[in-house]
């Protein structure tokens, strides 16, 4: 997780609006609990990041995701799921 990205929307139309490489993205993770969570600090002169500064604090924005590549992963076949027992690199949430 040196290099993660904090970016709106996977794929077209993304921006990013918050990076760990110039600290204005931290990430932490919780093993007890198997959660990750992250601070962003985001640029107030930056129109897109007052933006999502504005989606996030009303609830328009109130989920993200991670993109991730898996180094470890097992099947359960009674249940029918694939659990992560590893991540190889977290490319951007």
């Amino acid at each position: 997780m040196t290099d993660v990205v904090f970016n709106i929307n996977h794929g077209d139309g993304n921006h990013a609006t918050a990076r760990t490489r110039n600290e204005t993205l931290e990430l932490h993770v919780d093993k007890e609990n198997k959660e990750v969570r992250c601070t962003v600090y985001l640029d107030k002169n930056n129109p897109r990041c007052v933006q999502t500064y504005t989606d996030i604090s009303t609830g328009l924005l109130d989920r993200m995701s991670f993109a991730f590549t898996i180094e470890e992963e097992s099947y359960n076949e009674k249940e029918h799921c694939y659990y992560v027992r590893k991540i190889d690199k977290v490319y951007d949430v």
